[in-house]
């Protein structure tokens, strides 16, 4: 697998805010992994993320018209439909995944897989997500702009979940926690399947902003010292450690105790984990998840912060790696790679020759049928 990383100056909390610069930061990322690998790249799966993601959970149904009562196919995509029909969705907003949870078979739930079986009425509980149509126009564009066309949309939160968690964590119930520069994204899996997710407007970045004006220091230095001396709780630094920061307009650094750097890390992580924990809440999947949460991200690489999370969320909390591709010896994968290993696995997994289709971003029929044939292909695999 090869790998091209590229500092992005022209998004914001996951959108998009300048295309122009965001396409040659894409463009230039591009260059870098075409070089590593030996090839053209010109399609992609994309990644998404920020504030103007929502979900949710709906039922759809269908009769069974096969004369025999057994369920077709056709009755699983007419029960999606009758899913994405019951979701009121504006015209601003556009479906970009939908995962079906369960299905409910004469009353029957926890079918995972109905076709086959034999029924005269099928139900679907499915979540569904949805993104602004402008915010995930604006991505295609500025991708499309760096000569790459896009070949799917998908959640951040759950191309990182291909990447970093187990299929038994899955099914007992487990929080994902991506932190990225600018975003946390949540998802929530319980019995083999999403059922919850969401996106915050926090990451890695506020803590670097948090130190730059409580050090009094530049965004570069502040960056440096949160990735070289950052520890997520302060207390279990011994307090005679100092470190080295150049403030702003001091020729000479100043020598501080590494607990005050720690002690802003942990203040505005704390705060996050406590948004996190009332995200979970809202999920309604009871006080603890037994597979408790993983954390991924680039901000998880942060030393302790696994043990603050268990600490605020009071459930046990690990650093999720990813797992399913081979990295180069030089350059092992880490947490911050989650995302993109994931979207690699999810293409993999599901778009295993090369889809001959144009992305159209306000044909929804067409975008649900697709996300009907990845969960089915989920199970068939």
């Amino acid at each position: 697998m090869a790998l091209g990383l590229h500092p992005s100056e022209g998004m914001r909390k996951g959108l998009v805010v300048d295309i122009q610069k965001t396409s040659a930061d894409i463009r230039s990322a591009i260059l870098k992994a075409q070089t590593m690998a030996g090839r053209e790249i010109t399609q992609a799966v994309v990644g998404v993320t920020g504030r103007h993601i929502s979900s949710h959970n709906v039922r759809g149904a269908a009769t069974i018209t096969n004369y025999k009562g057994e369920i077709k196919e056709e009755d699983v995509e007419r029960a999606l439909e009758n899913a994405r029909e019951n979701l009121l969705l504006s015209k601003e907003r556009e479906i970009i995944h939908i995962a079906p949870r369960q299905f409910i078979i004469d009353g029957e739930e926890g079918i995972r897989q109905p076709e086959g079986m034999f029924a005269q009425h099928l139900e679907v509980e499915a979540h569904i997500v949805t993104g602004a149509s402008s915010f995930l126009n604006n991505l295609v564009k500025s991708v499309e702009l760096a000569g790459v066309r896009v070949e799917d949309l998908l959640l951040q939160s759950l191309a990182a979940s291909e990447a970093v968690l187990e299929e038994a964590e899955k099914d007992i119930g487990v929080a994902l926690v991506d932190i990225g520069g600018g975003t946390t994204d949540l998802a929530i899996f319980k019995d083999g399947s999403i059922c919850f997710s969401s996106s915050l407007p926090l990451g890695g970045n506020h803590l670097t902003s948090d130190i730059m004006v409580g050090l009094r220091t530049t965004s570069s230095e502040a960056e440096r010292l949160k990735k070289e001396k950052g520890y997520a709780i302060a207390s279990l630094l011994d307090s005679q450690e100092a470190i080295e920061v150049r403030m702003v307009a001091r020729e000479e650094p100043m020598y501080l105790p590494r607990r005050v750097l720690a002690e802003i890390i942990e203040d505005r992580l704390t705060e996050l984990f406590q948004i996190v924990g009332k995200e979970i809440a809202k999920a309604n999947v009871g006080d603890i998840l037994p597979g408790g949460v993983v954390l991924t991200g680039g901000t998880s690489l942060l030393p302790g912060i696994d043990h603050l999370a268990e600490k605020v969320l009071n459930m046990p909390a690990r650093i999720g790696l990813p797992k399913g591709v081979k990295s180069l010896p030089e350059s092992p994968f880490s947490p911050l790679h989650s995302t993109a290993v994931g979207l690699v696995l999810y293409s993999y997994k599901y778009h295993p020759l090369p889809i001959k289709r144009s992305f159209k971003r306000k044909n929804f029929v067409a975008r649900f049928f697709h996300s009907l044939y990845n969960f089915l292909a989920h199970f068939w695999r």
